[in-house]
């Protein structure tokens, strides 16, 4: 058997178990859960350099900010991403919300009705969706003192087909345009996001 045909096997086989399992409450398989508190240990402002590289090995940089705390509603936080390209300010005025952290499902409403589904892995919030013909994995993780922002985009205009035969599913696998990495650090004083700055 193929290895990739394999390898999806597996992981369809493991998923399912894990499904079909989930409602069981004796003998389960022991979780994973997270070493923080989440949202409220990741409340606070964030800032570094977002690193932006390409296929082709180009590469380039832009300050970028992650403002998260509290609002009068319990179930929602500012969640405010700021980047600032040669010297622009880029303000996303973005908020959790709060849906079933009992499953990890968290959204994030960019108030101009996009609502984007994430689900928190671990320690790991993630999220997944598409917009005009691109597809973006946006992950982000708290890491000791810093938390990391990642990004990748993929082309599904132009999917490269292989498999289809002799009983092997059709696998469709798409260009990587571009990745993305931040590891900002937490600023400990009550310093406010550039987008709130007279200076």
């Amino acid at each position: 058997m193929r290895t990739t045909y394999a390898i999806a096997g597996a992981l369809l086989i493991s998923s399912s178990l894990c499904l079909a399992n989930a409602g069981q409450t004796t003998q389960s398989a022991p979780t994973t859960q997270p070493t923080v508190a989440f949202p409220q240990d990741w409340l606070g402002h964030w800032v570094g350099q977002c690193n932006i590289r390409l296929p082709n090995g180009r590469t380039s940089s832009v300050p970028m900010e992650l403002y998260i705390k509290t609002t009068d509603d319990p179930q929602r936080y500012v969640w405010t991403l700021i980047y600032s390209p040669a010297g622009r300010l880029d303000v996303r005025g973005y908020e959790l919300v709060i849906k079933d952290p009992d499953r990890g499902h968290y959204q994030i409403d960019e108030k101009d009705s996009i609502i984007l589904d994430c689900y928190l892995i671990g320690d790991t919030l993630y999220s997944q969706f598409s917009i005009e013909g691109t597809l973006l994995t946006i992950t982000y993780r708290k890491v000791g003192d810093e938390l990391h922002f990642d990004l990748l985009s993929a082309n599904l205009g132009a999917p490269i087909e292989s498999g289809g035969q002799d009983d092997v599913p059709t696998v469709k696998s798409y260009t990587v345009q571009v990745a993305q990495h931040a590891a900002l650090k937490f600023l400990p004083d009550k310093s406010k996001p550039a987008a709130d700055r007279k200076d």
